[in-house]
């Protein structure tokens, strides 16, 4: 009969990797949301003709696709990375020797640096998406003002 010690370190192992790819998933959801709204107003503006703020519109949300997109690819390595992890978790588990220790650190500090990579990415769409809000904010006030001073 199994102890419950040497039963219970392989399981805890095994759901490191699964969390962390569940964590990676939540945060895709949230960046392909964003990516997924700014392609639409990217399409909207596209249909306008051409007028210089439309253009520097245009410009901002191009730069925060960039970073969406890079946010994506690095999420997604991410969660490859933990779902490989598990497998390999798997493998050591029913065949144990001396290489797969360095393999599952080496893959978990990938899938890691990757999923970190993915969140920088994200931050600074997130820092590009308000100066866009702030130069449209502008842009507002700067219209509202120039009507008060016609009237």
């Amino acid at each position: 009969m199994l102890d419950l010690q040497n039963l219970l370190g392989p399981v805890q192992t095994a759901l490191v990797p699964v969390v962390l790819s569940s964590t990676g998933g939540l945060l895709c959801l949230l960046v392909q949301t964003r990516y997924g709204r700014i392609i639409d107003r990217t399409r909207e503006l596209l249909k306008l003709n051409y007028d210089t703020e439309v253009d520097i519109s245009l410009e901002m949300l191009f730069k925060r696709a960039r970073y969406a997109k890079w946010s994506l690819f690095g999420l997604f390595f991410g969660i490859s990375s933990f779902l490989t992890l598990s497998l390999i978790i798997l493998v050591s588990i029913l065949f144990p020797g001396m290489l797969q220790p360095y393999v599952i650190v080496a893959v978990f500090l990938v899938g890691m640096t990757s999923m970190l990579i993915g969140v920088w990415y994200e931050v600074l769409e997130l820092g590009a998406s308000f100066r866009g809000l702030s130069l449209d904010y502008s842009r507002y006030k700067d219209k509202k003002e120039s009507r008060l001073d016609h009237t």
